[in-house]
């Protein structure tokens, strides 16, 4: 509930009163520029003081030797003037904004003698709120200003808002040409976390002419509820809701790393296989069974069964720094076996090991019902990094199943302390994440003033992971028939049919007649990619299409990979049938293997792999029968 001052005159004293009762509201004492936390009592800013310049940076307020807790922000620049009658600062001499139209002075008037404050080239800015002294956000018990040549009623306003970026309210100032009004909210349920004044309808410069619908608008006094720490931090931003923070240790970061886990429910399932229907995992690292070179599925392996697999453009190796020795590993202090400097930039959040890739700086998250090979969405993900030292390198790309980017989000900058960025979507539809770490792989000397910031990361955590759904489509009429590009269960008929996948995970069933199954979407530039589909052909001749003239499917790019997790399996092979692959016969290699329990023939590209690569499997089949059904092309 929002508790509203206003008041408007032709002089200070006329507006004077109301002023006063809103500082009482606010609290005693004033706090002048004492540095926080306090825990009550009010800030003001009057502008007159001649320290203040006549081009007054937006944190002018929060800086030594006037720290009271208060950032200002435009659109436009974030450039603020205060007016100069007395060439106080070395500043131009300027009465009432005189320098910048000199019909000014007759226009506005001053509460508090002599300067006034506006924002450049906007008339709309925002005020932010912080422990004073400090860059830790913050919330106050309310906001209240001092406005001069208000002209049109409802275009002066100030619109209050809370750490969820929700509108608490907004208010609109009173009217009062050359004059003064007062406009103050204090809240007894809500705490302001950002306030955004619009002066007016024009930016100063301008000449105010209210009958042709120009008003120009300045400020004078800002009076505001001390500043009081948030427990957390977090942001929505369109259908995510986003946590961050940073700091020196482990509890600089805790409370905005609990909500997180709060965030994504209870209970923490451990090692729990799945299916299961609500809670989170977590991965600390710590536990001496996890070695120093980590598999990049050891997490969704017995018996860390947590369905999440790393997988990266350079090879998919990762290491778990290893102070104890644990595990018969190398001795290696967050990462000192790499670097000696490394145990002087890393800390830890949980102790004492940490996570990064090998030959990237860069690496992918999949998500999988834990313990199988079933693909999965979680409702969000979250991690701890450590020495991030440059803004806007270290972020984490958010995508769903059809690889659209939902979120791209950097995390906060705190030199050999710790960050945490988490995002958890109101969709629940997050199908990987790929982790971006500072500018430099492992191994590289940290040295962000030329460029190269490396960083590491401690522990991560996630929604359960839940089973893809999939599409039920029928061929009704059609006798081609495209999936959507979400999972898809494509029918046939008695007719000839060609079913044809749609980017994503899929099961095509032929039935009578000769059909064409294509489990992906053959326009994607790496057709296949991430994809697990299944291809059952029906009673007649069928072609499975696992490749085409243009190149191979189910390839995911890395030759150094087995291809586990994206690959085509086949039921209820026939000896009619064909199996259409790119190339010729020489690129492959046909195996017994067991997949997921069953037994049949893996069908493996060696060109090019020094790993080699599943493209498909048979299940319960000989190598004779599938060598007997393949067909090349291109």
């Amino acid at each position: 509930m929002a508790n509203f001052f206003r008041d408007f005159g032709a002089n200070a004293d006329a507006i004077a009163d109301t002023f006063a009762a809103y500082q009482a509201a606010l609290g005693d004492p004033l706090n002048g520029n004492e540095t926080g936390p306090l825990e009550e009592g009010r800030r003001q800013i009057n502008w007159d003081g001649a320290i203040v310049p006549f081009d007054m940076p937006n944190d002018f307020f929060n800086t030594a030797p006037l720290t009271r807790g208060a950032i200002f922000s435009t659109d436009a620049g974030s450039e603020f003037r205060v007016s100069n009658p007395n060439n106080e600062a070395d500043s131009p001499v300027d009465n009432r904004f005189s320098s910048l139209n000199s019909t000014y002075p007759e226009e506005f008037t001053t509460f508090s003698p002599n300067r006034l404050f506006t924002p450049v080239d906007t008339n709309v800015f925002d005020i932010e709120f912080y422990i004073p002294g400090t860059d830790t956000r913050a919330t106050v018990n309310g906001y209240g200003a001092v406005f001069t040549d208000v002209d049109l009623y409802g275009e002066t306003t100030i619109a209050y808002y809370d750490k969820y970026d929700n509108l608490l309210a907004k208010e609109s100032v009173d009217e009062q040409p050359q004059g003064l009004a007062f406009l103050g909210a204090t809240f007894n349920d809500a705490d302001v976390y950002r306030v955004r004044v619009d002066l007016g309808n024009t930016p100063i410069g301008a000449t105010d002419d209210p009958s042709n619908g120009i008003d120009v608008v300045v400020m004078d006094d800002f009076l505001y509820g001390e500043p009081q720490a948030l427990e957390y931090k977090m942001i929505n931003k369109g259908g995510a809701m986003v946590f961050e923070d940073a700091g020196v240790d482990a509890g600089a970061i805790a409370a905005t790393f609990e909500a997180f886990q709060k965030a994504l429910g209870d209970p923490l399932n451990g090692n729990d296989a799945g299916p299961l229907a609500e809670g989170r995992r977590q991965i600390n690292w710590d536990g001496a069974i996890v070695p120093f070179e980590m598999p990049n599925n050891f997490f969704n392996s017995e018996p860390l069964t947590r369905g999440a697999v790393f997988l990266t453009d350079a090879g998919s190796q990762f290491r778990v720094s290893n102070p104890d020795n644990v595990a018969d590993s190398a001795l290696d202090n967050r990462f000192s076996s790499f670097n000696s400097n490394y145990p002087d930039e890393f800390t830890t959040f949980s102790p004492n090991r940490l996570f990064t890739p090998v030959g990237t700086n860069e690496f992918d998250i999949q998500f999988f019902v834990p313990g199988t090979n079933t693909p999965a969405t979680v409702s969000g993900y979250g991690a701890v990094f450590t020495d991030v030292d440059l803004a806007g390198e270290t972020t984490i790309d958010y995508y769903d199943q059809h690889d659209n980017l939902l979120l791209s989000e950097s995390v906060e900058v705190q030199d050999a302390g710790l960050s945490f960025l988490g995002a958890k979507f109101e969709d629940e539809n997050l199908f990987r994440v790929r982790v971006n770490l500072g500018t430099a792989a492992l191994g590289a000397n940290d040295d962000p003033t030329n460029g190269a910031d490396v960083v590491v990361m401690d522990d991560f955590l996630y929604g359960e992971p839940q089973a893809l759904k999939s599409t039920v489509i029928k061929r009704g009429e059609k006798r081609k028939v495209k999936g959507t590009a979400a999972p898809n269960k494509i029918k046939g008929t008695k007719d000839r049919d060609v079913l044809i996948g749609g980017g994503s995970y899929d099961v095509l069933i032929g039935k009578a007649g000769k059909d064409k199954l294509i489990g992906v979407d053959p326009k994607d530039s790496t057709p296949g990619l991430w994809e697990r589909d299944i291809y059952r052909g029906g009673r007649d001749r069928d072609k499975l299409v696992l490749g085409s003239r243009k190149g191979y499917y189910y390839d995911d790019g890395d030759t150094t990979l087995a291809g586990e997790y994206d690959y085509a399996k086949i039921l209820g092979l026939k000896a009619e049938d064909v199996i259409q692959l790119h190339g010729d016969r020489s690129e492959y290699n046909l195996t017994e293997m067991s997949l997921d329990g069953k037994q049949g023939i893996g069908i493996y590209l060696t060109e090019g792999q020094s790993t080699d690569e599943l493209i498909g499997f048979a299940k319960g089949v000989s190598v004779e029968l599938v060598d007997s059904t393949l067909k090349f092309v291109g």
